[in-house]
């Protein structure tokens, strides 16, 4: 039982770990899908700008637009399979927190059974005094 609780802690702390790389990921793609939204808000800002109605500059500030479109609708769904994967490992790692909060219970029962076992022996086993 002992070993199966030390198992279960192990892999508790694995998955815990691999939560957190799940959540830094999802930031991650959050922070970079942030980025592209302000690059998008920039080049917009040069294109409504009236002084630098130069045609090439124009054409670079389009296809830099329709670029980041492209890169942030790639993050989107990066950030919902994030999510996913974020949820599958939350579930898993509550899943094994239940388990290793059984184990944990059946250890303390099993501890306490033995205790009133070794109570019982040293009882059974006191000599009995016979009164004259």
């Amino acid at each position: 039982m002992r070993d199966r609780h030390k198992s279960l802690a192990r892999l508790l702390q694995v998955k815990t770990q691999l939560h957190k790389l799940e959540e830094a990921r999802l930031n991650e793609t959050r922070r970079r899908r942030q980025e592209m939204g302000e690059e998008r808000r920039a080049m917009f800002a040069l294109l409504g700008d009236e002084e630098k109605t130069d045609s090439l500059i124009l054409g670079l500030a389009c296809r830099h637009i329709s670029r980041t479109d492209r890169s942030e609708r790639d993050l989107d769904i990066a950030e919902q399979e994030q999510k996913q994967a974020l949820l599958r490992r939350s579930a898993q790692k509550k899943a094994l927190e239940k388990t290793l909060r059984e184990t944990i219970r059946a250890m303390e029962r099993d501890a306490e059974r033995r205790a009133l076992l070794d109570i019982a022996e040293r009882l059974a086993g006191q000599s009995r005094t016979s009164l004259p």
